[in-house]
């Protein structure tokens, strides 16, 4: 059940709720970025992926790792496609 907040003088509102569901990397999916950081520089990655539906939004994650393979940040993605 969900409770609305603020909804004014609505007696009821229509929306949309979203789920997501944990899964794995798609075989389908590729992700590029240099390997050297460089201090106080961009690094731009790329990320390709194919087969997808058309008309679905997929959320996912890329995290970067330092030479040691610790995490060093994590940058989370939105594609609608």
């Amino acid at each position: 059940m969900i409770h609305g907040y603020s909804t004014g003088d609505a007696p009821s509102t229509d929306y949309t709720m979203v789920g997501w569901i944990a899964d794995q990397a798609e075989s389908t999916t590729r992700v590029m970025s240099s390997r050297r950081a460089i201090k106080g520089r961009f690094n731009y990655t790329t990320i390709m992926t194919r087969g997808l539906p058309t008309g679905t939004t997929y959320m996912g994650a890329v995290t970067y790792f330092n030479g040691e393979g610790e995490a060093e940040g994590t940058t989370v993605l939105e594609l609608k496609n």
